[in-house]
């Protein structure tokens, strides 16, 4: 069958067809933002052997359970889809050892936080270690680039007899790249609780010009990496001990402190091709152990 339809036809006329003039956007330009929400619990069975009470994973926020471990603890890898933060961005990892557990929490790789365009990038992490637990946060370096914005909540509950070995590392820009962080923000917010009380707060605020505060003698003295490790409750080693096993070398200085209720080691490299080998290496003398694979890839 054959339809012809008349040129004349006001409804398919090239008038009729020409295509519509649209108005300029007025208004600001909405970007698309990065949520995740990862939560796991571990304990032990009744047999003593650990299993997995809880496990939640939305949005860029994914948790892998290797099983690949060999000295009898449980080991969780924390994944960000999204590849890294931007500015808006959400993250927030709740991770908890029920009663006699060790449960070893890492990532994937390092976190790396772009430039942003006004707003921070938002993660929030919680930690607790229930009685007789042991409890190990070990995330891989965090990587700002010029221009980025994040701030941080690091909040661990501990049980009175609970372990806890914590460590953060910042890299200002990749060093292979010749990246240089001339401006941004970071606030990164420490609370330690042990049976409900506070033991322990550690806050950093660093902000504008970061090449200028960085350069300064009493911050980094121009260092580009740094990193704060955290020992309470039987994690603990005689400070003696724990000095012996600081990193030491070229760009290189660290120091160590015994507080009342933990052990406090602060590290300060030239760059992060430093920083991550020193790092390493101590949490190897602490540990007795090799750190997750991830960390070795």
């Amino acid at each position: 069958m054959m339809l012809r339809v008349s040129d004349s036809d006001a409804a398919i006329s090239p008038a009729a067809c020409a295509p519509a003039v649209i108005a300029p956007f007025a208004g600001p330009a909405v970007l698309q933002r990065t949520s995740g929400d990862g939560r796991i619990v571990v304990d032990r069975s009744p047999s003593g052997a650990h299993r997995l009470v809880r496990l939640r994973q939305a949005g860029a926020a994914k948790i892998l359970c290797p099983r690949n471990h060999q000295d009898g603890a449980f080991e969780a890898v924390l994944l960000n889809t999204a590849g890294g933060l931007a500015g808006g961005d959400h993250l927030h990892w709740d991770v908890g050892a029920g009663p006699g557990a060790t449960l070893r929490v890492t990532t994937q790789t390092a976190e790396r936080v772009y430039r942003s365009t006004g707003d921070d990038a938002l993660v929030a992490t919680r930690l607790e270690a229930g009685p007789d637990a042991t409890l190990e946060w070990l995330p891989q370096e965090t990587i700002l680039f010029d221009g980025a914005r994040l701030s941080r909540t690091l909040s661990i509950d501990l049980a009175e007899d609970a372990g806890l070995l914590a460590v953060e590392a910042v890299v200002l820009g990749r060093r292979a790249f010749g990246e240089r962080v001339r401006s941004g923000f970071l606030r990164d917010h420490w609370r330690v609780r042990r049976g409900g009380r506070l033991i322990h707060a550690d806050s950093v605020r660093i902000d504008g010009d970061i090449a200028a505060l960085c350069d300064r003698p009493g911050t980094l003295g121009g260092a580009q990496a740094f990193a704060t490790l955290l020992l309470a409750g039987p994690a603990q080693v005689p400070i003696d001990d724990l000095r012996a096993m600081l990193p030491a070398g070229e760009g290189l200085d660290a120091a160590a402190s015994a507080l009342p209720h933990v052990t406090l080691v602060r590290i300060v490299a030239a760059h992060g091709d430093i920083l991550r080998p020193a790092l390493a290496g101590l949490l190897h003398a602490l540990r007795g152990a090799a750190l997750p694979r991830v960390w070795q890839s």
